[in-house]
This record gives C-alpha cells, sequence and structure tokens, in this order.
C-alpha cells in the first residue's frame, strides 16, 4: 500500500477537523481525537498546520471553499433572473446534505466572540461570501441582506431543531424578499 502524500493527509485531517469542530467546538475539540480519527499522532497533525488555531482557521476556510463552490456552480446554467432562487435552493440542500457545515458555521461564529484572530478570519469569509451572493445574483444589497440574513436564521433553527424550520430556510427569506421588492 502506498503513502499517502502530506496534502492528501492535511485533506483526511480537514475532513476529521471539521467533525470534531463542528461537534465540539474550537475550545472543545480535542487535536488529539482529530489525530486518532485519522491514525496519525498528535505531533504530526501540528507538523501539517501548527497550531489548534490554524486547524481551525483552515477547517473554517474549507468550509466556506465548500459553500462559496456550491452556489458557484447554482447558477452557471440559470437564467438572471432566477440565479437567487438558485442560490437559496442550493444552500439549503447544501446545510440539507452535509450538516456539519451548518454546525461549523455556528461554532465558528461563537468562537469568534472570544478569538480576534478568528474573528477576523470568519468576518472576512463571511463578507466574502456575501459579495459573491451579491456578484451571482445581481440582487440589490438590500435584497442580499435579507437572504443572509435568512441564513443564519436557518442555521440558528436548524442546529435548534426548530419545528417550523420549512419557515427558516434561505429559500424562503428569499421568496420574501424578492416579492416585496
Amino acid at each position: 500500500m502506498s503513502r499517502m502524500s502530506a496534502e492528501q493527509r492535511r485533506h483526511q485531517v480537514l475532513t476529521a477537523a471539521t467533525h470534531e469542530f463542528a461537534r465540539s467546538g474550537y475550545h472543545g475539540a480535542s487535536t488529539q481525537a482529530i489525530a486518532a480519527r485519522v491514525g496519525v499522532s498528535q505531533p504530526y497533525l501540528f507538523q501539517l498546520f501548527g497550531s489548534k488555531l490554524q486547524l481551525f482557521i483552515a477547517t473554517w476556510q474549507l468550509c466556506c471553499d465548500r459553500i462559496e463552490t456550491v452556489l458557484q456552480e447554482a447558477v452557471e446554467n440559470s437564467p438572471t433572473d432566477e440565479r437567487g432562487q438558485a442560490l437559496a435552493t442550493a444552500y439549503d440542500a447544501l446545510l440539507s446534505k452535509e450538516k456539519e457545515l451548518l454546525t461549523l458555521q455556528l461554532q465558528a461564529w461563537a468562537a469568534s466572540c472570544t478569538d480576534e484572530e478568528i474573528r477576523e478570519v470568519v468576518a472576512q469569509r463571511f463578507e466574502r461570501i456575501w459579495h459573491l451572493v451579491g456578484s451571482l445574483s445581481g440582487a440589490s444589497t438590500e435584497v442580499v441582506g435579507d437572504m443572509m440574513g435568512g441564513w443564519v436564521l436557518h442555521n440558528v433553527a436548524a442546529a435548534l431543531q426548530v419545528d417550523q424550520i420549512s419557515q427558516c430556510t434561505v429559500t424562503r427569506a428569499w421568496e420574501r424578499s424578492s416579492r416585496s421588492r
């Protein structure tokens, strides 16, 4: 059996870290558990990422990369006037299939309250996604704000397992905001 490259191992560690950070948050996740999950030593984990903070940030970046990719793919074949709806539907579908992305977002926002470096990176990527949604949808800043507000509401409602989650989806927020304009 051939050995895994450092890049392959990094990706494997990031997948395990996504699970651990989504479940336990930045402060609660154990780098020992992440290392054990992929069968490497904790020192090797730090050789790949430098620190728990850098691992968390890399995990957050991967989460955002995934969201951005899904959003970009959602509008590839969509008529201009249907792009906002396509974005909302794609985001809802992504979080339905990959629930750890949802909880990782919540954990990243929570960690942002107490760690300046995390806050900077999380804010940068949130703003980047905000601009991406605006660019891809062609919607006004106000409509994008409504959509992103729906995104946050959806994340919280889904995490709390609110019974009326269907009323909290990004798709519904997009429908409401686009009808009112």
